[in-house]
């Protein structure tokens, strides 16, 4: 969230040092830390066991291995990693889409605002990769993203795909001599550990993709919480920033949006679908690495506890308590 521009008081910062690492040490970085004042300390290695600063001997480097340490001066929590370029990607794609669209940073911060109020998101990606809350920040910018893209006219593009897919939008933004010029525009293809990051960095050419929907920031917080509240279908349908289709058809942005397809891949041992045919899960789809579900471990009650959310939240905007919505 430092890095997308969307964090808040609560939000932790994730970190990861990349380049030639391979010399570095768990160990050494531990006691770098701990020369330069950083409190509580502590590394979970891969196999999810959290070790103390002072016990963990390891001599060899452990890529997957997340150590937690406090700030002092700002009383941050902070994670560390070495060599995670995937997540600096997915950094720099919500980054990318929050630039397009002013309202997108708006809508994001009350969206995490509430959701930390309901215990929804715990404010960094590494905790909720392991599932110690429902959604995650990341899924909810996700979320978010999918939703602007379906919108009717569509706030946000589809930057994973390749431009000719949004002509229409394009050539109605061409005849205003507006900065989004409907040219056609091939994506630069990346490459990050064997998994496709590509998509279009240059968020000055959709700067003004979304100006054909008036819709305030507060009229899209509503519809967000209507449309996960209320319309959208936990049980069959998923969300998928990198493949929803702009709406083309009559109706509301929701309608469009109810309409994607849930994904049968499977990547490893979580898989997009789940195991259980009795508890079903909430799926929000990785943008770059395909059939992975971020949100692999909100299933069964924990989906009715995201979907209450947004319906009471919804309720009090409709009745103007804000107080109440983000309570």
């Amino acid at each position: 969230s430092y890095a997308t521009g969307t964090c808040t008081h609560h939000s932790d910062l994730d970190l990861t040092l990349k380049g030639d690492i391979k010399h570095i040490t768990i160990s050494a970085l531990v006691e770098a830390l701990r020369h330069f004042g950083h409190e509580s300390i502590t590394v979970m290695a891969a196999n999810n066991s959290t070790q103390h600063a002072g016990t963990f001997l390891s001599l060899e480097p452990i890529p997957s291995s997340i150590i937690t340490f406090l700030d002092p001066r700002t009383e941050t929590t902070c994670y560390m990693t070495l060599n995670e370029p995937l997540a600096i990607y997915r950094s720099k794609l919500i980054r990318t889409y929050a630039l397009i669209d002013p309202r997108f940073d708006v809508v994001m911060v009350a969206l995490k605002h509430l959701a930390t109020k309901r215990k929804l998101v715990s404010g960094s990606m590494h905790r909720d990769r392991n599932g110690l809350v429902p959604l995650g920040s990341y899924a909810l910018a996700l979320m978010l993203i999918t939703f602007l893209q379906t919108e009717n006219p569509p706030i946000l593009p589809k930057l994973q795909q390749q431009q000719h897919h949004q002509q229409q939008t394009a050539e109605s933004l061409k005849k205003e001599n507006d900065v989004y010029d409907g040219d056609h525009r091939p994506i630069k293809e990346t490459m990050v550990q064997g998994i496709n990051c590509s998509f279009d960095h240059d968020w000055k050419f959709y700067q003004k993709f979304g100006i054909k929907n008036p819709k305030s920031a507060a009229e899209l917080l509503m519809e967000f919480c209507r449309f996960f509240g209320y319309v959208f279908d936990y049980e069959s349908k998923e969300v998928n920033a990198r493949v929803a289709l702009p709406s083309r058809v009559t109706g509301t942005a929701t309608a469009t949006a109810s309409t994607l397809p849930c994904s049968q891949s499977n990547v490893d041992s979580i898989s997009s679908t789940t195991n259980n045919s009795n508890t079903f899960a909430f799926h929000v789809m990785d943008p770059f690495v395909v059939g992975f579900n971020v949100t692999f471990a909100c299933r069964g009650e924990l989906v009715r506890t995201v979907k209450k959310c947004f319906q009471e939240t919804y309720g009090a905007l409709v009745d103007g308590d804000i107080n109440l919505a983000f309570s």
